[in-house]
């Protein structure tokens, strides 16, 4: 069996898949049954690299970034399974069960946020989609603005913002805008048109 197996995988739309998992790696892992190990997630705009006590095995950073291949700028899921058969090979026939012991689950993200101050339902964005002209409706002052194209590459940065942007020169897409208050920042999503 695969009793010192372990493989990360990451799900996702793609052009010709027929239900397999395209976008995963396995890594032999020596006494994974018995004893404890740090498995991680290094999840950045550019790529997704999995690591098992400090030491990447996995780099997902495909050449091409679009709605089939990187749909990793959206809200995601953390999954941790006992995955058996499949890619693993097949299960053994004395099998019986089998268990999965955590210790702990951690989620850090690199920027602090601080939502308290600056939440989502403060900003109002509009028209969304926007052609031309953005305009920017809350009650905090814009220090800043971000625009990121969805390969996380910064597009567009803009200071001393009054409360709109003209965007006429982006093309059509999906951005995502990051807008900066004093120490707070919250980032949301726009379709141009």
């Amino acid at each position: 069996g695969a009793i010192n197996h372990v493989s990360s995988a990451l799900h996702s739309a793609c052009n010709g898949c027929s239900g397999a998992t395209v976008n995963y790696q396995s890594f032999a892992l020596n006494d994974v049954a018995n004893e404890f190990h740090v498995y991680s997630v290094n999840w950045s705009p550019d790529q997704i690299t999995f690591l098992i006590d400090g030491v990447g095995f996995y780099t997902y950073n495909p050449a091409v970034k679009d709605v089939l291949t990187w749909p990793f700028y959206e809200e995601q899921y953390i999954l941790l399974n006992v995955a058996m058969g499949g890619i693993a090979g097949p299960i053994d026939p004395n099998f019986d069960q089998s268990s999965m012991i955590i210790d702990y689950v951690r989620v850090y993200q690199n920027e602090a946020l601080s939502l308290d101050e600056f939440s989502k339902e403060s900003v109002s964005l509009y028209p969304n989609p926007v052609s031309d002209v953005l305009h920017i409706q809350t009650s905090q002052k814009i220090d800043a603005i971000e625009i990121y194209n969805p390969l996380g590459k910064l597009i567009l940065k803009a200071t001393k913002v009054e409360n709109q942007l003209d965007l006429s020169a982006l093309e059509t897409g999906i951005y995502l805008i990051k807008l900066y208050s004093s120490d707070s920042a919250i980032m949301k999503k726009i379709i141009v048109k």
